[in-house]
């Protein structure tokens, strides 16, 4: 039987395939929407943390 000869059955199977396939696909795609919404509302978080200095002897304040 040829490739263009396919009974519905297996028609039917591979649309229903490509249907799941394509849904899974979507579901990871929102994953990494979210995923990359989370990571850069982090990084905004980060940059608004005030920066801790190192404690080096020769940083140190002067003393009075």
């Amino acid at each position: 039987m040829s490739s263009l000869q396919w009974r519905p059955e297996a028609v039917t199977d591979t649309f229903a395939n490509l249907i799941a396939e394509l849904r899974e696909l979507e579901g990871l795609r929102e994953r990494v929407r979210k995923a990359e919404l989370a990571r850069g509302s982090r990084r905004v978080d980060r940059r608004k943390r005030p920066r801790i200095r190192r404690l080096n002897p020769e940083s140190r304040l002067p003393r009075r």
